[in-house]
């Protein structure tokens, strides 16, 4: 994140939401909340490469604002999939301040 605020004025990126109640990649319901239980469902459903990181990071908003690099200004929302209160999605937007 910090290679692309310092090349770009804006970054727009968006990420997996990890308190949507079903994780859409996989559409296994509330076993993503926990990493190790997401694990054991992704084996038994035979969906093992998404309990992989490289494949798939669940984020929350706490965890993607960690990501954005101290000096600029940030956006943190919900977009993709609606479920009532819930989105499947979060968006960071990183925009250099000045």
């Amino acid at each position: 994140m910090r290679e692309l605020a310092r090349v770009a004025r804006k970054v727009f990126i968006t990420v997996p939401n990890r308190f949507f109640p079903v994780e859409h990649h996989t559409a296994i319901p509330l076993m993503h909340f926990w990493d190790r239980t997401f694990v054991g469902a992704c084996a038994a459903f035979g969906k093992q490469e998404w309990s992989r990181s490289e494949n798939l990071i669940l984020m929350s908003k706490h965890s993607l604002a960690a990501l954005a690099p101290a000096d600029t200004h940030r956006t943190i929302g919900h977009t993709g999939i609606r479920l009532g209160p819930f989105s499947s999605n979060l968006f960071l937007f990183i925009e250099q301040r000045g």
